[in-house]
Order: C-alpha cells, then structure tokens, then sequence
C-alpha cells in the first residue's frame, strides 16, 4: 500500500496544481473585483494563474482594475480569458481577441467593449452599429 502511495502521490499532485481555465457560472459566481453576481453570458472574464487559482469577472473594466489594483504579475498569470460576444459563454484568448468599443454594448461595468474571436466577427457586428475595433493594447489603452 505504502508503494502504491508513493507512486500515485506525483501525479495526484501534478492533478491538483493544474492550471486550466474554469467554466462561468451565470447568476452563481460572483465577479472577483466588484462582487456582482455574473449574469450577462456575453461578457465576462477569467484570470487562471500558474498555481491554478481562478478569478472570475463580470466586465473586462473589472479585470482591468483588478490587475492595477493586485499584486498579480503578468508572469504569474497562466490565462487571461474573456467571452465572446458573438458565442455566448464561450472564453478565449484575451491577447488575441477583437475588440469592439460601441456606446450600443451594455456590459454590466460599462466599459462599452466587447471581445471577438475574430475580426470579421468583429467587424460584422459593426456592419449595423457604430464602433471601433480595436485589439487588446488599444483597449487596455482606453480603460486607462
């Protein structure tokens, strides 16, 4: 039994730091920076760091002063995920997302921006909508 302790004891721990991305739960999980309950599916964000804590967010505003406000280095951070508009619950990469400002976007912080998988998503979502598009430095640059 000793043995088989021993044995099973690295990969028990390798499963218990892992580092992925959590599910949002929609009116359960409560925003890490403003403590609102997560409602909307078409926004949102989620901080995974290397040691596998999970922050969730309601608005990208709320990640944007969450990072200005912790002590969470960029280095510490495993993902950095938002929604995207255009398919509702659904994270993705942060960096590499679209962004779109448009005083037609209600986010629950009223940042007026949302996240794109795509470009032309983006851009589609524009094609009936005032806006600008804009990729993830421009947008930090706006929240400032």
């Amino acid at each position: 039994m000793k043995k088989l302790f021993v044995l099973l004891a690295p990969i028990w721990l390798l499963l218990a730091c892992q580092a992925d991305p959590e599910a949002i739960y929609f009116g359960k999980d409560a925003c890490h920076h403003c403590k609102m309950t997560i409602m909307d599916p078409k926004f949102g964000s989620e901080i995974v760091t290397n040691k596998g804590r999970v922050y969730k967010f309601d608005d990208i505003n709320c990640v944007h002063s969450f990072m200005a406000e912790s002590q969470l280095e960029p280095d510490d951070i495993r993902h950095l995920l938002v929604i995207d508009f255009s398919q509702p619950q659904e994270l993705i990469n942060a960096y590499n997302a679209t962004y779109v400002l448009s005083e037609d976007l209600k986010p629950p912080m009223a940042s007026n921006f949302a996240a794109f998988s795509t470009q032309e998503a983006a851009k589609e979502y524009l094609d009936q909508r005032s806006g600008e598009l804009m990729n993830y430095q421009r947008m930090l640059a706006r929240l400032d």
